[in-house]
């Protein structure tokens, strides 16, 4: 019997999420979906506020800070 071995997993890098992060950044359509934000109230949690950190470190705007990093990890807990 010849086991069969899967591809590797592919990291992807955010470049290749560049359309996705600009449709996201101002569609409120998932807010409500975001389960951490529902519990902290917070607008730093709803996944359009990740989609849009990520939209300006990706286009030079911004910097991934020590916050940034926080709020991504926070926002991901959902």
């Amino acid at each position: 019997m010849k086991l069969q071995v899967r591809d590797p997993i592919k990291i992807r890098t955010l470049e290749e999420y560049r359309k996705y992060l600009y449709g996201c950044r101002f569609c409120p359509m998932c807010k409500p979906a975001s389960d951490v934000a529902n519990v902290t109230f917070l607008e730093s949690h709803t996944t359009r506020a990740r989609a849009m950190m990520l939209w300006r470190i990706l286009n030079g705007y911004s910097d991934f800070s020590e916050r940034d990093v926080e709020l991504l990890y926070q926002s991901t807990l959902d």
